[in-house]
């Protein structure tokens, strides 16, 4: 067993990782209570998992908080690179990016993903002027739902329903 990691207590029902923990042991530790969750609703239908990744930390907040009221099991990242480590450790249903971010930007991540991940649901907010880097890269990015910026919150959750069925 990891040290580093104490065991799930379904007495308590309070899950610790003592300090100072690794990235790793934090990861193991969601990815623990994210299959516990999904087995104690194996009977209802399955929450879908959604990582939302954008460097704009009040868009972060408000896509996420929108889909999490609306019931969505959600994760976040700040840029491409972080956004691709956490698809290596979880499943998720559904990546909402946005397009211009540095270190890695949405595209690259689209295009990552569709290759590591080929049932993995993408979608793109971005807003309406494409630099030309996009532009030349529309052919490509037909095969991402994109979602243009600024949308209402229930073009949000219609658009994640939509790229979920």
């Amino acid at each position: 067993a990891d040290p580093q990691v104490l065991p799930f207590s379904t007495d308590t029902g309070f899950n610790y990782i003592p300090k100072p923990f690794s990235a790793v042991a934090l990861l193991q530790k969601i990815r623990g209570v994210i299959s516990l969750k999904k087995e104690s609703t194996s009977s209802r239908e399955q929450i879908p998992t959604v990582l939302v990744v954008d460097d704009d930390e009040p868009i972060r907040i408000l896509i996420s908080s929108t889909l999490e009221d609306a019931g969505y099991q959600v994760f976040t990242a700040a840029n491409g690179v972080d956004a691709r480590r956490m698809c290596n450790q979880i499943a998720f249903d559904l990546v909402i990016t946005d397009l211009i971010m540095p270190y890695m930007d949405g595209f690259d991540l689209c295009v990552e993903l569709r290759h590591a991940f080929p049932d993995i649901k993408v979608m793109i907010v971005s807003g309406a002027a494409l630099p030309r880097k996009y532009a030349e890269a529309l052919p490509e990015m037909s095969r991402f739902r994109i979602l243009s910026k600024p949308f209402s919150t229930a073009d949000l959750l219609a658009a994640a329903k939509a790229a979920l069925d």
